[in-house]
């Protein structure tokens, strides 16, 4: 690498992390909402999200290479706990709704899954809505954990500058990602419903016999992992590790993090 790239690489970085820290500091009341209301606000949102930022051990663990073709960040997903607080977060960005897709098989081998997965991020980005890429980790009945991250896609009824859409529009899209990945059913979240199942045809599927409305991301895990016949006693989320630079926020698209606004109600 010349002198003159390492300048530009090093400007670029500069410039992500005043975008970055700015983004943050404009919306403090969010990150604080979400980090359970701590003093500190945005940065010690940001900097609690960078604590956990570990390098990859193996590459299921890098997922930004893996389903984004991104190699300049090398982190493992971050998991989510009682300071990620992911469900309050999916409840501010969908309260005009949202829909919950994945391209997994159970009965497909890594490299099929991590295709399909591809290529629906593909047409997840071509939409225009806002998404945000949620990865799961199974806690079977015995207690053992399962080691890869098995990822689906929350696309919200919102664009990446928070102009509200049709819900409509965005139904239609999750029934064909259902239909072109041959999935039994995508949630679908209704402004002010409760999330249903839907099949590719918009009929409702009974999945499970207890409601989601309280934990539909753990409902939604548990009930794709039980369309495999196998049963998990519980599941780990994690999100994406935080971008590392301004030119992987613009290939990583509509994507939204932590200290993203939620459009106004």
């Amino acid at each position: 690498m010349t002198r003159k790239d390492r300048l530009i690489n090093k400007g670029t970085n500069e410039r992500s992390e005043r975008l970055l820290s700015e983004s943050a500091q404009n919306h403090q009341w969010h990150v604080c909402e979400i980090y359970n209301g701590r003093e500190g606000g945005a940065h010690n949102g940001k900097h609690a999200l960078r604590t956990r930022m570990l390098r990859c051990s193996s590459s299921d663990e890098d997922v930004m290479h893996k389903y984004f073709g991104i190699k300049s960040n090398q982190c493992k997903p971050i998991r989510c706990d009682e300071q990620i607080n992911l469900e309050q977060f999916v409840t501010l960005h969908g309260n005009s709704g949202y829909v919950i897709v994945s391209a997994i098989h159970s009965a497909s081998n890594d490299a099929t899954n991590t295709e399909n997965n591809q290529s629906l991020l593909r047409q997840i980005k071509r939409s225009g809505f806002a998404f945000l890429p949620i990865y799961c980790r199974y806690i079977l009945p015995n207690g053992s954990a399962q080691s890869d991250y098995e990822p689906a896609f929350i696309v919200f009824n919102h664009d990446g500058k928070q102009n509200v859409a049709d819900f409509g529009t965005l139904r239609q899209y999750a029934l064909k990602w259902c239909g072109d990945y041959a999935q039994r059913f995508v949630m679908v979240k209704a402004p002010g419903k409760t999330p249903v199942y839907v099949n590719a045809q918009g009929q409702e599927v009974k999945v499970r016999d207890e409601k989601c409305e309280h934990a539909p991301l753990q409902h939604y895990f548990i009930s794709l992992r039980a369309e495999g016949g196998e049963d998990a006693a519980q599941i780990e989320c994690y999100i994406n590790p935080i971008p590392q630079n301004l030119n992987e926020m613009m290939r990583r698209g509509n994507e939204i993090y932590l200290w993203s606004v939620p459009p106004k109600r």
